[in-house]
């Protein structure tokens, strides 16, 4: 009776055991599924981040170009207006040739997307009627009808055009970000969930430590891809893809910031405007990377001329501007004319062995107290137009 019950009791504590270590075996098998699927969700979780990613990017820098095409557009038309020089509409053509490609390749990121699929389809309604706009306009100058032409300038139609186009660009911009965001969002969730089960796997036995930390180096891996991601969508978003310089949509936003700088400590501000004289005339006879290379030098003398505390940025094509804070309009002037010397005595090279004389015109205009930064743009801008009408390569204060 004893052997027997101690027969039965070793028979139980092995059918104990036994059972223990399949639990155990099921226990550690299902967190190595349980693993390997979270760690199979986060690689397709980066996969879709790397892809929604690009997308971004690639619309950021499509969104970017429809509204500088718009701006370009309307640039060249008020220089047609003012001068009577059809050269000055050759950035609206240009755009108006553009802008269909541009549409394309946008439509082309956001396809799938109902919503912002009837957003583009507004947008390139407000693109036609903008340039359809801007051609009364022109129609009206050529034909000599001024009243008429004057008349369709004061509605601001153009002006409302572009609001529209941008508030479009914006919501379809704000869209794609949420859904990055959502997505992001789905991704750091996953990679909270792995470290837990990593953790109970390793205290649950050694035999998983060689997955466990191949997991962790994946983990790592998807991590630092991420903000590296973040890190690149943070440099697109405010740098020039050219030059390396602050572009349009960060300069303004500095821009404003100095402004309510300059106003909260009642210092001196100034903004300088310029850009490369005769450059349409270096693209047409050296082509169009020769011209890139030209924008990326005068960009990089204007950075090695201005003071640190200045920020110099490439609002589109050839124009440049910089903010200098704790300077008046002679000593904003002074920083422009240095700029002007060193690019003036530079001949640059450009393929096939062709020495490029460059040049600028500069305006500058100092930050009234009670004007904004629209305004502080346009005297700025009328004081580099008055520069090149007066012979180029030179400096113009703004009155």
């Amino acid at each position: 009776m004893t052997r027997s019950r101690n027969f039965l009791n070793t028979v139980n504590d092995l059918y104990s055991r036994v059972g223990l270590f399949i639990a155990s075996t099921v226990l550690l098998g299902s967190l190595l599924i349980g693993s390997s699927f979270i760690a199979w969700r986060a690689n397709v979780q980066q996969q879709e981040l790397a892809r929604l990613n690009s997308e971004t990017i690639a619309l950021l820098r499509d969104a970017h170009r429809i509204r500088l095409a718009a701006l370009e557009a309307l640039r060249g038309q008020r220089g047609y207006l003012l001068t009577g020089d059809p050269r000055y509409l050759e950035p609206m053509l240009e755009s108006e040739r553009e802008l269909p490609g541009l549409m394309a390749a946008l439509r082309s990121h956001i396809d799938g997307n109902e919503e912002n699929t009837r957003e583009l389809q507004r947008l390139g309604n407000e693109v036609q009627s903008y340039f359809m706009d801007l051609r009364t306009v022109i129609v009206f100058e050529n034909a000599g009808l001024k009243k008429e032409m004057l008349d369709v300038v004061r509605t601001g139609h153009a002006r409302r055009s572009i609001n529209r186009i941008n508030a479009d660009v914006q919501r379809i911009v704000t869209r794609e970000r949420a859904r990055l965001g959502s997505v992001n969002a789905k991704t750091r969730s996953v990679n909270n969930i792995l470290p837990m089960y990593l953790l109970v796997m390793t205290t649950a036995g050694v035999c998983l430590l060689f997955t466990t930390s191949l997991t962790v180096i994946a983990l790592r891996r998807s991590i630092a891809r991420e903000r590296t991601y973040q890190q690149e969508l943070r440099y697109i978003a405010q740098t020039d893809e050219l030059t390396g310089i602050a572009n349009r949509r960060e300069f303004l936003a500095a821009l404003d910031r100095s402004i309510a700088f300059a106003r909260r400590n009642q210092s001196e501000f100034s903004l300088a405007i310029f850009d490369i004289d005769h450059f349409k005339g270096i693209n047409d006879s050296y082509g169009h990377a020769a011209g890139d290379d030209v924008i990326r030098r005068v960009a990089k003398l204007a950075v090695g001329a201005v003071r640190a505390c200045d920020l110099v940025g490439r609002i589109g094509g050839e124009e440049f501007d910089i903010l200098l804070p704790n300077a008046d309009g002679q000593e904003a002037g002074a920083v422009c004319e240095r700029l002007r010397v060193a690019i003036h005595s530079q001949a640059m090279e450009v393929p096939p062995d062709s020495a490029v004389p460059v040049t600028i015109s500069s305006g500058v205009a100092q930050l009234d107290p009670i004007e904004n930064a629209n305004k502080l743009m346009e005297r700025a801008d009328r004081a580099l137009y008055e520069a090149k009408h007066g012979g180029r390569d030179q400096v113009r204060l703004a009155a």
